[in-house]
């Protein structure tokens, strides 16, 4: 399957997770898929 959008919906996502000094990590096989790995920190109470 292929998505037919404009490709900005992973640079938006990288943006927020930057400002909250997170984590996005990608690994893609080809005719295997793609792993979005997204490491977020724990707000202090």
């Amino acid at each position: 399957m292929v998505a037919g959008g404009a490709g900005l919906g992973l640079s938006v996502t990288q943006n927020i997770i930057n400002e909250h000094k997170g984590f996005i990590g990608v690994e893609s096989q080809i005719g295997k898929g793609t792993k979005l790995t997204i490491i977020l920190h724990a707000a202090k109470e």
